[in-house]
């Protein structure tokens, strides 16, 4: 007896599900690579330069 199949020829089963997919974000792949002390840091400084470029403008 050969197994089910479903109307695209693929072996069905009905026990299967599939594992669901994390999704990566943006902010999770900045945290794999620094700490949130080191994050603030580097806001802050890009902050301070955005800052001193509207002022001399």
């Amino acid at each position: 007896m050969s197994p089910p199949r479903d109307g695209c020829g693929a072996v069905s089963a009905p026990d299967y599900k599939p594992r669901p997919v994390r999704v990566r974000t943006h902010w999770d792949m900045l945290l794999e690579r620094r700490t949130i002390p080191e994050l603030e840091a580097l806001l802050d400084e890009r902050l301070e330069l955005l800052r001193r470029s509207r002022s001399a403008a």
